[in-house]
């Protein structure tokens, strides 16, 4: 199996003064903030490797008295290796690296390979299907994290520890029968299949080779791939996490020359049963954590939708399946995600995160604290805040693909291209060729994917060097095939317009969207509107900016007001509310 596209290595994009950045700046700002003793407290305590009489300086779920303690540093150990990838920035790389030392000092005092924040019985009481909270979700976050600080930041140690910590699991599971293994795997597993994909890759091991085989969930997997409902009203992020495996392990196995088409199958048929018939216009998913039954959606409003593991986890999946086969329907669903389920789970100012998004009308964003709280989704929003530069661009042979209006700079092969933009707020970048500052300049024609997204109107535009280019359809690419030099520019300009968006089982009960971006009516309580749901929204909501023809500008914020309504309601994107209240699906009466 060999993938269409490849994203860039990491040091070959970097993201320029913009909204993106400033999230990343912010969130970096956040983990730096963070005190190492405190990060490693719960692994040096299971460990019984110091004399701990402080109490713990991170509490809620990362506090000691909680089965799921110690999950949050994997995921800062991985956002600390992509943010190092990406910039190398050394002084978050000095940290990551001491904290890896730190745990191969836990992992030598435990003496059987085990290095994880809470103690092996766990997993007992998992075999003995008594109640725990999830053992494998939490062991998988450490594996995650040396992972990442192996393949992104080059840790040699890191790897050290893995190796003896998949020693531990080989071991350990080889005592189970097949069965017996498929009962543990009842349990959260969370991403256990990718972590011995991705150190398969590294090593070649055949013990590492049967751990994938191992933590192959077969239970979930197989009626699956034939086409059965395996979604509806179950768990939603034990799921996503698994798939992803799938399609970790489809493509470590292609690479050893064991090509399996049914772990591609799993991952390509779970993603159609999520996208579009389980999503809102956000691109994300979920009530109370569980999927909805296909296309009944009107019924799940409440104040804990789209939660942020699984909008991330499914992003994940998602730019996987780009890179597979090139479809623009993967981007689209991307950028969703991207604006409003990651932009939108993250303060601004001080990088907290909420951990859902309250659909039911009149819900606020709920953030978590610096030092308390830790859900789930703080370790995830602290991993996708790291990855913005990420899926921008691909590429692959003589063929670049822009993805994402995303002020950055890529360097591919030659050339640089810079991009300016003030995306999300407009649809509007110019890019820039120029020389690379090493390497010969290349010579021949290649070719420059740009997407055109799915919310491009007719009278989008995409120029070269001022010559507009022709047949530009939403959800497809405009394929520019030249021999580029250093002063060509690309012109894009994707104006952005109000549109509807019903939900499948209720055309009267409608959100907002301008352009990608969902958005947010500002009330505590009113959902309701008079107009026709079926229009553009010339009616319930009018295009009616509250400041001058510069509203756009960068800062300035986008804000719209209705107009002849019993109440008019202003409205925000989405992703820029902070502490309002707010409702996105509004009932629509004549």
């Amino acid at each position: 199996m060999k993938a269409r596209f490849e994203a860039f290595p990491r040091d070959k994009v970097q993201l320029l003064d913009g909204e993106f950045k400033r999230r990343f700046d912010v969130n970096r700002y956040y983990l730096m903030s963070l005190s190492s003793d405190a990060l490693t407290f719960n692994h040096r305590l299971e460990a019984v490797l110091d004399q701990l009489t402080k109490p713990a300086e991170h509490t809620g779920w990362e506090d000691p008295g909680c089965q799921i303690r110690g999950h949050f540093l994997g995921h800062w150990l991985s956002a600390a290796a992509r943010i190092w990838a990406s910039t190398g920035d050394v002084e978050i790389k000095a940290k990551a690296d001491a904290i890896v030392a730190a745990l191969a000092k836990c992992q030598e005092q435990n003496g059987d390979g085990w290095v994880f924040s809470i103690p092996e019985k766990y997993l007992e009481k998992a075999v003995r299907k008594q109640r725990v909270w999830a053992p494998h979700y939490v062991l998988h976050k450490t594996l995650m994290g040396l992972v990442e600080m192996h393949t992104l930041a080059g840790n040699a140690q890191a790897l050290d520890v893995l190796v003896k910590a998949a020693d531990w699991f080989h071991k350990w599971t080889k005592q189970f029968s097949r069965d017996e293994m498929d009962d543990i795997l009842d349990y959260e597993t969370g991403g256990m299949l990718e972590a011995f994909a991705d150190l398969y890759a590294v090593t070649g091991d055949r013990k590492h080779r049967a751990l994938i085989e191992r933590y192959d969930r077969r239970r979930l997997f197989d009626p699956l791939a034939r086409g059965e409902d395996v979604l509806s009203l179950r768990h939603a992020n034990t799921m996503i996490p698994e798939i992803y495996g799938a399609a970790r392990a489809a493509e470590v196995l292609a690479a050893q020359g064991a090509e399996d088409d049914r772990f591609r199958t799993i991952a390509t048929k779970f993603w159609d049963a999520v996208v579009p018939s389980r999503m809102y216009a956000t691109g994300g998913h979920t009530h109370g954590e569980v999927w909805s039954k296909p296309n009944e959606l009107a019924g799940t409003l409440v104040e804990q939708n789209q939660e942020l593991c699984t909008a991330y986890n499914m992003m994940w999946l998602t730019k996987t399946l780009f890179r597979w086969t090139g479809d623009p329907k993967y981007a689209d669903y991307y950028e969703r995600n991207l604006i409003n389920g990651i932009l939108s789970a993250q303060h601004p100012e001080t990088g907290m995160i909420t951990y859902y998004h309250a659909f039911k009308t009149g819900g606020v964003k709920k953030w978590g604290s610096r030092t308390a709280d830790f859900w789930c989704c703080y370790g995830t929003g602290v991993q996708a805040n790291a990855e913005y530069p990420n899926a921008i661009y691909f590429h692959a042979g003589d063929t670049l693909v822009i993805n994402l209006l995303t002020a950055s700079r890529v360097e591919w092969d030659g050339l640089t291209l810079t991009q300016q933009t003030v995306y999300p707020e407009n649809g509007k970048a110019t890019i820039t060729v120029e020389k690379a500052a090493k390497g010969k300049p290349p010579t021949g024609r290649r070719t420059i994917l740009v997407r055109v997204p799915w919310w491009a109107p007719k009278k989008a535009t995409i120029s070269v060097n001022g010559q507009a280019q022709s047949g530009l359809k939403p959800s497809s690419y405009c394929e520019i095939a030249r021999t580029w030099k250093a002063g060509d520019t690309i012109e894009i300009d994707y104006p952005m317009t109000l549109s509807a968006a019903p939900m499948p089982d209720d055309k009267n009960l409608v959100a907002a969207m301008y352009g990608p971006m969902v958005l947010a009516g500002l009330t505590d309580g009113d959902a309701k509107r008079r107009g026709d749901a079926q229009r553009r929204l010339d009616t319930p909501i009018k295009g009616d900016p509250a400041k001058p023809a510069s509203w756009l500008k960068q800062g300035d914020g986008l804000r719209f007001r209705t107009k002849g309504q019993p109440t008019d309601l202003d409205f925000i994107p989405m992703w820029q509310v902070i502490n309002q209240r707010f409702g996105i699906y509004f009932r629509v009466t004549a």
